[in-house]
């Protein structure tokens, strides 16, 4: 943020953190200004957590400096699907660990949001470039266009599909799907759509097991961390083809693995505390 508004000089009420810039070079190669969320707000989930399982004052003084840089750089970005992920996710997190500042924070959210100017794609565009989608699903509904993040620019006729959709409705132009389905289904179909969702399930049902069933606080405590990061990701997906990007991408893999490490370790402590049990009951 430093680099970016005061070595590059850039205005910091009509630009955007992260913004490609056209006159200058861009800060972020690997991730636009709309996909930053998907770092900053895993990031500051993971200090909340950190924040209220310490209780040492100086580590929790610590955790917040590293806390409010990504809370700013959040709201610099000024991403409207970015922001409405912050305030659903941190005000969950918020909810379960302390009620008084979930309320502090959604009341100064709420005055950000009005008072802040929170620029992003028109709904109206980003539903026109959806309508597109929607066209080419039609004509690719099983195994859709091809894997690969290019395919939608490299394997359709774009012009033709546009040109199908009613004049008032046609976006200015389309790179690629604004919606983590709709860019799933357009290059792998009905089928990788499924298979997707299969994954959410087992991800669903890991969580539950990991939290439902250990006998571990700490465990329980990161397994919620890991449902609200996926709310969150899952917010900005909505709005965002966030697998476009590996920087992005990656977010979503780390979520998948932290699930996967707990579910384990609470495999292992179950075991190890069913394991005298079961001694007791062969003795008997």
């Amino acid at each position: 943020m430093f680099y970016y508004y005061t070595i590059m000089d850039n205005p910091i009420e009509t630009i955007r953190f992260g913004h490609l810039l056209f006159d200058s070079v861009n800060v972020s190669t690997e991730l636009p200004v709309n996909f930053i969320g998907t770092l900053t707000i895993f990031a500051i989930l993971i200090c909340l957590n950190f924040f209220f399982q310490e209780s040492r004052f100086d580590r929790r003084v610590t955790i917040i400096t590293c806390t409010i840089p990504l809370l700013v750089a959040t709201l610099l970005t000024q991403s409207k699907g970015s922001f409405v992920s912050l305030v659903i996710a941190s005000t969950i997190l918020l909810l379960l660990k302390a009620k008084k500042i979930a309320l502090f924070f959604l009341i100064a959210m709420v005055l950000i949001g009005i008072f802040t100017p929170l620029k992003t794609e028109s709904l109206k565009q980003r539903l026109a470039i959806n309508y597109v989608t929607y066209e080419v699903i039609k004509d690719h509904p099983i195994l859709g266009i091809g894997f690969g993040m290019q395919t939608f620019i490299n394997n359709i006729d774009k012009e033709s599909y546009m040109n199908r959709v009613p004049e008032k409705y046609r976006p200015e132009e389309i790179y690629t799907p604004h919606n983590l389905l709709l860019d799933i289904t357009v290059r792998l179909g009905l089928i990788g759509l499924i298979l997707f969702f299969s994954i959410i399930f087992v991800f669903g049902k890991m969580c539950r097991e990991t939290i439902r069933k250990t006998r571990d606080d700490d465990i329980k405590e990161w397994g919620r961390f890991t449902v609200i990061s996926f709310v969150a990701y899952f917010t900005i997906g909505m709005a965002e083809p966030v697998f476009l990007f590996s920087a992005s991408a990656t977010v979503f893999y780390i979520i998948l693995a932290i699930i996967t490490i707990l579910w384990r370790l609470n495999q292992e402590e179950r075991v190890i505390h069913d394991q005298p049990d079961t001694a007791n009951n062969t003795n008997n």
